[in-house]
């Protein structure tokens, strides 16, 4: 009438358990990091798009884009007053660098804004956006510096 009854794991159990989370973490890592590249990718659209904004209210009031590396100080030729001299360089997270350069033709009539990944964040591989005067958005997405490839007309998967 003794009964011995064991209580806890067995090293098989253990074991088991181990391997299953194992697995899972193989599979979920993966998946969790592709997430957090593409939620990232909402730092350089929101950058980008509050600089094109900010280069068309430039515009409106001054007949002309203004770059990153002209001063529009008062008294000056390209002087326009009531707005600041300066852009963000990097977007609100930090994730991308923040440049604007002449369009097609000249800053005074088009521009073009990049938001260029920075190296050693998890953005680095994931290709650069930018945004026209004209509203064209692009993204490279294979990320070999080259624009306007199949699909990369679009902010968009």
């Amino acid at each position: 009438m003794n009964k011995l009854f064991s209580r806890g794991f067995t090293l098989i159990e253990l074991m088991i358990v181990v391997v299953i989370m194992g697995i899972l973490a193989a599979i979920g890592y993966p998946a969790y990091t592709r997430y957090v590249v593409e939620s990232r990718r909402s730092d350089a659209q929101i950058a980008l798009t509050q600089l094109a904004a900010q280069e068309e209210k430039f515009f409106s009031q001054c007949n002309t884009y203004r770059d990153t590396t002209t001063t529009y100080a008062t008294g000056s030729v390209l002087a326009c007053t009531g707005f600041g001299t300066s852009y963000p360089t990097t977007s609100p997270n930090g994730f991308y660098t923040l440049t604007v350069a002449a369009g097609a033709s000249t800053i005074a009539t088009s521009f073009t804004a990049t938001a260029t990944p920075v190296a050693g964040t998890s953005q680095a591989t994931d290709g650069a956006f930018r945004v026209s005067n004209t509203g064209l958005k692009e993204w490279d997405r294979n990320n070999n510096g080259t624009w306007g490839e199949a699909g990369e007309t679009t902010w968009k998967k």
